[in-house]
């Protein structure tokens, strides 16, 4: 992941957002486990690609449906796919003003 800063617009946020759910799904393709979690991001990766709804909405609904695939299948995730996770749930991360 590039740095971006905590002030990144919202075009950086998309571009970065779609490198990583990128990767997130060449890994979860071949695994029939994880489909479901596999269609979310295909789901949201179609979403930002589009550019229609605000970048920090659709990524805070992506963090909430992706959360609850995870829990209500306890699925478990490799360090791969745990850290690319991590990386895109850091996207949401924006401080206003302080």
């Amino acid at each position: 992941m590039s740095a971006l800063n905590w002030f990144s617009g919202g075009k950086a946020r998309r571009t970065e957002a779609l490198l990583l759910l990128k990767e997130l799904m060449v890994l979860l393709s071949e695994q029939e486990n994880k489909q479901s979690l596999y269609q979310i991001i295909y789901h949201f990766s179609n979403e930002l690609a589009s550019g229609g709804t605000s970048i920090p909405l659709v990524l805070s609904e992506l963090n909430v449906a992706l959360s609850a695939v995870m829990v209500k299948e306890s699925l478990q995730l490799s360090k791969e796919e745990t850290q690319l996770l991590k990386q895109l749930r850091q996207l949401s991360h924006i401080r206003y003003g302080y």
